[in-house]
């Protein structure tokens, strides 16, 4: 089953301004938070079952 991600207005506008060598690690990051969001990290890790993930991607660039 895949999660749908909700990516807010901001983060589209950063995303739209990344070199195209950054999308494709972009989306290998979201294709993978899309079908395991658990392979992603807490967003708040005071609540780490809240159901947000986040998941760092290109080598410590993204």
């Amino acid at each position: 089953m895949a999660h749908e991600l909700d990516i807010g207005p901001r983060a589209r506008d950063r995303i739209n301004a990344l070199p195209p060598e950054a999308l494709a690690a972009l989306v290998e990051a979201f294709e993978v938070l899309a079908i395991v969001p658990e392979r992603g990290r807490p967003l708040n890790a005071d609540n780490p079952g809240g159901g947000l993930f986040t998941l760092d991607f290109g080598a410590g660039r993204g």
